[in-house]
C-alpha cells in the first residue's frame, strides 16, 4: 500500500515559490542565449553566410522566443496560484478564529447564564446597601449633643441653687425688776454640697456662709 502525504496550503505555496524561482532562472537564461542569437544572426547577415546557416540561426531564435514565452505565462500563472492560496489560507485563518471565538462565547454563556449575571447583580446591590448602612452606624455619635446640654444644663441648676436657713434664738427672762433680753432671728445662706457631720448626733447640718 502506497503512503500517501496531506499537503498543507503553505507547503503548496513554499513550492509555488520555488516553482517561480526557477522559472525566473530559466527566463534569465533564455534571454541571455536569444541576445547571442540575435547578434549571431546579425553578424552572419552581414558576412553574407550561407542560407542554411542563417535559417537554422532563425529556428533557434523561435525556439527561444517559445520557450521563454511560456516560462514567462508559467510564473504569470504561478503567481495567480500563489495568490489564490494565500488568500485560501488567511480565510482558513479567519474561520478557525471564528470557531475559536464562537466556543469561548458558548463556554461563558454556559458558565453564566442570563439568571446567575441577575442574581450576582441582584447581590451586589444588596451588599452595597449593607455597606452603606453599616457605614451610617458608624458614623452616628456615641453622645449626642443633645444628651451633653441637658447634663449641662442640670449641673448649671444644681450650682445656682441655694438654701435660705432661719434660724430663731429665744430670749431669757430677766430676774425681778431686770428686763430679760430679746430674741433674734438670723437669716443664713447655704449652697448645695455645703453640709458638715455633727460629730455628736451624725446628723447632717447646714454650713452657715
Amino acid at each position: 500500500m502506497g503512503c500517501f502525504v496531506t499537503k498543507t496550503t503553505i507547503d503548496v505555496i513554499t513550492e509555488l515559490k520555488q516553482l517561480d524561482m526557477s522559472l525566473r532562472e530559466m527566463v534569465y537564461k533564455y534571454e541571455i542565449q536569444l541576445e547571442r542569437t540575435n547578434e549571431e544572426l546579425k553578424q552572419k547577415i552581414s558576412e553574407r553566410a550561407a542560407k542554411d546557416r542563417l535559417l537554422m540561426l532563425l529556428r533557434r531564435r523561435k525556439i527561444l522566443l517559445s520557450c521563454l514565452t511560456q516560462c514567462e505565462n508559467r510564473m504569470t500563472m504561478c503567481t495567480q496560484k500563489q495568490c489564490s492560496l494565500e488568500q485560501l489560507e488567511i480565510t482558513k485563518m479567519q474561520l478557525d478564529a471564528i470557531k475559536s471565538t464562537s466556543r469561548i462565547f458558548k463556554r461563558f454563556t454556559n458558565r453564566h447564564t442570563v439568571e446567575k449575571v441577575e442574581q450576582l447583580h441582584e447581590s451586589m446591590c444588596a451588599l452595597q446597601e449593607d455597606m452603606m448602612d453599616i457605614s451610617e452606624i458608624l458614623e452616628q455619635p456615641v453622645v449626642t449633643d443633645l444628651d451633653v446640654e441637658d447634663e449641662l444644663e442640670e449641673l448649671m441648676a444644681n450650682e445656682t441653687t441655694v438654701t435660705t436657713v432661719t434660724m430663731v434664738t429665744p430670749g431669757t427672762t430677766g430676774t425681778t425688776g431686770t428686763p430679760g433680753t430679746t430674741g433674734t432671728i438670723m437669716t443664713r445662706t447655704v449652697f448645695p454640697e455645703a453640709l458638715v457631720e455633727n460629730d455628736n448626733e451624725g446628723e447632717r447640718v447646714p454650713l452657715a456662709i
